[in-house]
């Protein structure tokens, strides 16, 4: 009988490791939208790796209890009712003004291992007109993040990792491509790295950025960013 409850522990902890190291949180949504038009936007949980969208009610702890924040090109802000379908939840809003709107989540799990505790974090700009650059909004958020918002097969595209307003260095960042493939980058000193998408598709962009802390149930804290982009 003790065997068994070791046996079981040690499936349990698998399938935590496996949730934490091997899925992510990504927001998906046209890069552009239209003042006065209903922009609609999904919110995934799953595998990028194997290509894998989890169903809503097999989403690893409290990861369903995200929060969806939209942040208006004039600083301001609010929170964005979701609803949950098959593999995904999906939101609306209706851009008002002209500008970059940008949509974040940062969801903590509560679920810990090991003293390990993870923090799902993605990042989606919608610009409405013409805008040159977005203007983040003044959080602590680590991000993976693009400022292109026409991207075509075969041209270069630029990315960013930062926690905050700081960029990090020789951090790790691995881009998986619409046929399967992924590869790794290391940002420079600036957060950056570049690659160029050979194909239409979707691509995910995920870092992870791991640091020691003293929490009062965890001693490590890993940040997952994610940033999608649609080639055509």
């Amino acid at each position: 009988m003790k065997k068994m409850h070791v046996i079981s522990f040690c499936i349990a902890c698998l399938f935590i490791v496996n949730q934490a190291a091997a899925h992510a949180l990504w927001i998906a949504t046209k890069p552009t939208g239209k003042s006065g038009k209903a922009q609609q936007v999904h919110i995934y949980y799953g595998e990028p790796a194997e290509g894998v969208l989890e169903n809503v009610t097999d989403w690893w702890s409290d990861v369903g209890s995200f929060v969806l924040t939209l942040h208006h090109p004039d600083g301001s802000s609010q929170q964005l009712e979701t609803s949950a379908q098959a593999d995904h939840h999906v939101a609306t809003f209706t851009p008002t003004k002209e500008g970059v709107y940008t949509l974040s989540v940062a969801q903590p799990v509560k679920e810990t291992f090991d003293g390990h505790k993870y923090q799902f974090n993605s990042t989606a700009f919608v610009n409405v007109g013409n805008a040159d650059e977005p203007t983040l909004p003044e959080t602590s958020d680590f991000r993976v993040i693009s400022g292109l918002f026409d991207t075509k097969a075969g041209k270069p595209i630029s990315l960013k990792a930062q926690l905050g307003a700081k960029p990090l260095n020789k951090l790790e960042v691995t881009v998986f491509s619409p046929n399967g493939w992924s590869k790794t980058f290391h940002t420079d000193e600036s957060g950056l790295i570049s690659f160029v998408p050979d194909r239409k598709g979707h691509y995910l962009v995920e870092a992870l950025y791991s640091v020691d802390v003293d929490g009062a149930d965890h001693k490590h804290l890993h940040r997952i960013a994610t940033w999608s982009i649609k080639i055509d």
